[in-house]
C-alpha cells in the first residue's frame, strides 16, 4: 500500500517545521573566520562606497508596522 501525500502539503509541512525550530538549520564553518579582517574584493568595495557617497541611503521609517520610503528623498548633498 502506497501513501500519497500531495507535494504542496508536504512542502507546507516542511516549511512549518523549519519555522518552529529554535536551532539554526545551517552551520557556519569556523575556518571562515580567517577572512574577517580581509577585504576580498577591494575594487567592488570602492565602487559601492563611491555609489553610497553619491546617492546615499534612502530615508525609511515605519508606519502601522509597514516600511515606507519617502517620495521626496533626495541624495545627500542635493539642494532643496
Amino acid at each position: 500500500m502506497t501513501i500519497f501525500i500531495p507535494l504542496k502539503r508536504l512542502k507546507m509541512k516542511l516549511i512549518a517545521d523549519i519555522k518552529k525550530r529554535k536551532v539554526p538549520i545551517v552551520r557556519v564553518d569556523e575556518s571562515l573566520n580567517e577572512y574577517d579582517d580581509k577585504i576580498l574584493f577591494p575594487d567592488k568595495l570602492e565602487k559601492a562606497n563611491e555609489m553610497l557617497r553619491k546617492v546615499g541611503l534612502p530615508k525609511q521609517w515605519t508606519v502601522n508596522g509597514q516600511m515606507e520610503i519617502s517620495k521626496t528623498n533626495k541624495p545627500s548633498g542635493a539642494s532643496s
